[in-house]
């Protein structure tokens, strides 16, 4: 995991993984997403190999259309980053062990 602080206030948190389970990135995965992070004021962005998704955009996750197997960079900047950062990875381990 990368995190850099910028200042005392703005903080970046990024770290790559592979999705797990069968479903990948599915639509009900990509809507906890969604809840978990509205709440933060930081910027929460998932990164696939071709394309970049905002985290509180659900069509915009949708979009990645990423697989199992396939990597994903979970990148937030912001005063609550690592909280962000912490709400998004808690939900892909969850759901990773439900499998």
């Amino acid at each position: 995991m990368l995190t850099i602080d910028l200042a005392s206030e703005n903080m970046i948190v990024a770290k790559r993984i592979v999705m797990q389970g069968r479903d990948g990135l599915s639509l009900y995965l990509s809507k906890k997403i969604v809840e978990a992070v509205y709440r933060f004021k930081s910027e929460v962005k998932l990164i696939s190999l071709e394309s970049t998704a905002d985290a509180k955009d659900i069509f915009g996750i949708l979009g990645l259309a990423l697989a199992a197997g396939e990597p994903l960079i979970i990148k937030t900047e912001g005063e609550d980053a690592q909280s962000a950062f912490n709400a998004v990875w808690a939900i892909l381990k969850q759901t990773e062990q439900e499998k």
